[in-house]
């Protein structure tokens, strides 16, 4: 039989017996690990503009399922895919801008909704933002560190730092002890965690004469 007549017979074989061959192909593989995985590695290397063809097309004629499939991937790897965009974002510094400033345009409602509910999930990081944007406006520099809250909290052994009643039970604020008004700095050192009641009686006023006013000798 000549290699023609030969091909021509395992063609039609392989046409009209799919799921043999199927089989076939299967138990040769799993008994066969290593060759099989470096004859596919050679084939892609040899077919790699006959591949990258192919993707191109199905991916033309498949829109919804290639973003089905790259929603289900950057679900599934939110690290790598976080990696990706930095990497094509440092890459492409004006092509990212223009797809930043075109997207908040188009997608306002959904990103208001979005940071709202980042807001109600991380409350302080919504506290420190509203501290270090006042410090900014009001030009007295520095900025509030991550986990500060936590850390004072714990400090305080949970605790308003002027009355001492349970931060748990009242909800707390970050109270600058020397006010940005009088010169005090927006920085960790120059923070204490306040009831809300407590801060607000003391607002702007100096700190050695508010804690006179609510009864302590300093």
């Amino acid at each position: 039989m000549s290699k023609e007549k030969a091909r021509e017979y395992w063609a039609a074989y392989r046409a009209a017996n799919p799921e043999k061959v199927k089989a076939c192909n299967a138990a040769w593989k799993a008994k066969n690990k290593d060759r099989s995985k470096a004859l596919t590695a050679a084939w892609r290397i040899k077919n790699a503009e006959r591949i990258r063809e192919k993707k191109s097309e199905w991916e033309k004629n498949n829109p919804e399922k290639v973003k089905e499939y790259k929603s289900a991937w950057s679900k599934a790897n939110p690290h790598k895919e976080k990696d990706r965009r930095d990497k094509w974002n440092k890459a492409n510094p004006k092509k990212a801008a223009v797809y930043k400033r075109t997207y908040r345009t188009a997608n306002k409602e959904k990103i208001k909704k979005k940071e709202a509910e980042y807001r109600k999930a991380n409350p302080e990081l919504g506290k420190l933002r509203a501290h270090n944007r006042r410090a900014k406006e009001k030009e007295c520099g520095g900025k509030l560190s991550a986990g500060l809250s936590e850390k004072l909290i714990a400090l305080q052994r949970g605790k308003c730092a002027i009355c001492k009643k349970n931060l748990k039970e009242t909800g707390y604020h970050l109270d600058h002890i020397v006010p940005l008004s009088r010169g005090g700095k927006n920085a960790d050192g120059n923070i204490q965690a306040t009831c809300p009641t407590c801060n607000l009686k003391k607002q702007g006023k100096d700190p050695i004469q508010f804690m006179q006013e609510m009864g302590y000798l300093l």
